[in-house]
């Protein structure tokens, strides 16, 4: 498969003559091969971030960027650094599987980053379930760069946050409903083990250990939209700082999915 899509970054320019001012545009080049052999899936992803202007005026995206052929990038200007990686997944059975995945950027020792776990989803009677996920994931100091504008974005925000370089992070996730009624939990994990964090003032130091834990029990009020209402309980404990407890009360749905990092 290969697909060349236009970005647009949450960053405007300062200078425009229109009503309001336009985001900064960028080319997405995106290469990738899949195949199944029985309960086996393998993967190879090859992807590249062009340059389409800056702040203060477009530019064409360079030519090599339209040759549907992976690879040619490294050759041209105004490209990022390629980002490559490698899935597999073992479907041990209809309920539970295994997956593991590694990537690099610009083929570079220091952004080699990879992740493993296994997700599990069973039905239990038809209106009950259950089912968890848990994962391992570990980043290279600069798998995420330095916030350079050839990033990776998703829905026009950042794909990784440069506070993930360095990372190393162990997430369980689970959730039980019977009928409308359901419960969840989160438990993340995180230490960092970056120097600079090149997002952020210099007199603010981020924490380099943090444990988050969530849980939440509600209804769901709409399958369709995964409308649902819960009240919730919070702790974050940060090295160096106090516990954070707190106590949510609130609706959500599944147009938006929930973030809990750091």
């Amino acid at each position: 498969t290969c697909a060349l899509p236009i970005l647009f970054d949450l960053i405007r320019k300062p200078v425009f003559a229109n009503v309001e001012s336009p985001y900064l545009k960028k080319g997405y080049s995106v290469h990738g091969f899949f195949a199944t052999f029985n309960k086996h899936q393998i993967g190879t992803i090859y992807q590249s971030i062009w340059k389409n202007g800056d702040s203060l005026k477009d530019q064409r995206i360079n030519p090599v960027f339209w040759v549907p052929i992976p690879l040619l990038d490294l050759i041209a200007n105004g490209v990022s650094l390629p980002q490559v990686g490698f899935i597999y997944r073992f479907n041990f059975s209809q309920q539970l599987n295994f997956f593991a995945q590694g990537f690099s950027r610009g083929f570079k020792k220091n952004t080699l980053s990879f992740q493993f776990g296994s997700t599990y989803c069973d039905t239990i009677s038809p209106k009950t379930n259950f089912g968890f996920s848990i994962y391992y994931l570990q980043t290279g100091g600069a798998f995420y760069g330095d916030g350079t504008p050839l990033s990776f974005t998703h829905q026009n925000l950042p794909l990784g946050s440069v506070l993930g370089n360095g990372g190393k992070e162990i997430n369980l996730s689970g959730q039980f409903q019977c009928r409308n009624f359901f419960i969840r939990y989160l438990l993340n994990a995180f230490q960092s083990q970056q120097e600079n964090v090149y997002a952020l003032t210099p007199n603010y130091i981020p924490p380099k250990k943090s444990l988050l834990q969530n849980i939440e029990l509600g209804l769901k009020l709409s399958k369709i939209t995964e409308f649902d209402i819960f009240v919730g309980y919070i702790n974050r404990i940060v090295e160096a700082q106090n516990p954070l407890n707190l106590i949510t009360l609130g609706m959500k749905t599944n147009l938006f999915k929930p973030n809990y990092v750091y």
